[in-house]
């Protein structure tokens, strides 16, 4: 429940721009509720075609999350989900500065680009941090525990390649 003005509303509620936009304490929240009703966002918008639904979504999408949440759902599968994790960490500064590079060349804004921008140098230090702090004493713990975290990382490595060579063959 969240307080809104001397009412109680449920928080689920609050997930219409509509009601986000009645409930907004002043212009910019009211702006901002708007903006998210017209936003052409995937899932968001009056655009249907933007609102992805398993049905038209890729397999190898589906099984990318999958993999995912598999690893994460599964106690068994812990360290195998902390090498898929850390892989991502590892592999995210490549992934945001291709992004930024290709927002720059399509012209978007500086201020539209700053979160590729940022992450692309940023994310350096959070794979710097995960190894040092997560991987290496869990390793240094149980070297057994490795090959597990390994796997995790080639599953992802693995899912990832192929999703995105779906893309690329969809989209170009």
């Amino acid at each position: 429940m969240a307080l809104r003005g001397s009412e109680f509303v449920k928080k689920s509620t609050l997930a219409s721009p509509q009601v986000r936009w009645h409930h907004a304490k002043n212009v910019d929240e009211a702006k901002a509720a708007q903006s998210c009703k017209t936003s052409t966002s995937p899932g968001t918008g009056a655009d249907q075609s933007l609102r992805p639904t398993i049905e038209t979504t890729v397999w190898e999408s589906l099984a990318l999350a999958n993999a995912m949440t598999a690893m994460a759902t599964w106690r068994r599968y812990a360290w195998h989900a902390l090498g898929a994790l850390g892989v991502i960490e590892l592999t995210a500064p490549g992934r945001s500065a291709h992004t930024a590079a290709g927002l720059r060349r399509l012209g978007v804004s500086g201020k539209a680009r700053h979160y590729f921008d940022l992450h692309a140098v940023l994310d350096i230090k959070h794979s710097d941090a995960w190894n040092r702090e997560a991987i290496a004493p869990l390793v240094a713990e149980d070297p057994r525990r490795a090959v597990a975290i390994a796997e995790g990382a080639l599953i992802r490595l693995e899912a990832g390649t192929r999703c995105f060579e779906r893309y690329r063959a969809h989209l170009w």
